[in-house]
């Protein structure tokens, strides 16, 4: 209902209100109430997606169905004197639509929250990747280092043990 009561819709229930308020006293009886719900229902099915026709008709099946769903809907706002004033369903229609709003503003915040809790995961995991793959280049320039400064040891080494041969041989070198 509180979908029904923003911008244009406002003036619709009003007009279907009040060519449901037979008697013309600003209330509806309970036949005029009940009325009026199956109309509401009907008219919501008129213009919902496929979508949510599935999912009203899923609880509202027969004509039966829905005249239980209309006295509950009635016994809802009426507060115990059998009428229901248009003050008592716009009241009770519009905090419907206040907490539908509210409703979807938490599941928006939820949802964006999620993403940012992953979006924040995922960033401290690069983080870590990144200075995980800095600490292997390192260790591997290490490694390169230490072979690198080994290499010219043996090099040395051999130099020297050559040049030793070779004096040997030839002791004017």
């Amino acid at each position: 209902w509180g979908d029904d009561l923003k911008g244009n819709s406002y003036q619709d229930a009003r007009d279907l209100w009040d060519a449901y308020d037979l008697e013309g006293t600003g209330f509806l009886e309970r036949g005029e109430g009940t009325a009026f719900f199956k109309d509401i229902y009907r008219r919501k099915l008129q213009t919902t997606t496929d979508e949510q026709k599935l999912n009203m008709s899923k609880s509202i099946k027969t004509e039966r169905d829905l005249e239980q769903w209309a006295q509950y809907c009635f016994d809802r706002m009426d507060r115990g004197h059998g009428r229901i004033s248009w003050e008592e369903f716009y009241s009770y229609a519009s905090k419907c639509s206040k907490y539908d709003d509210a409703k979807q503003e938490r599941a928006r915040m939820r949802i964006t929250g999620f993403f940012r809790g992953w979006a924040e995961g995922l960033r401290v995991r690069i983080k870590i990747y990144r200075w995980a793959l800095a600490e292997i280049e390192s260790m591997e320039e290490r490694k390169a280092l230490y072979e690198s400064k080994k290499q010219r040891e043996l090099r040395k080494k051999f130099n020297r043990m050559m040049l030793k041969e070779l004096k040997k041989k030839n002791p004017e070198l």
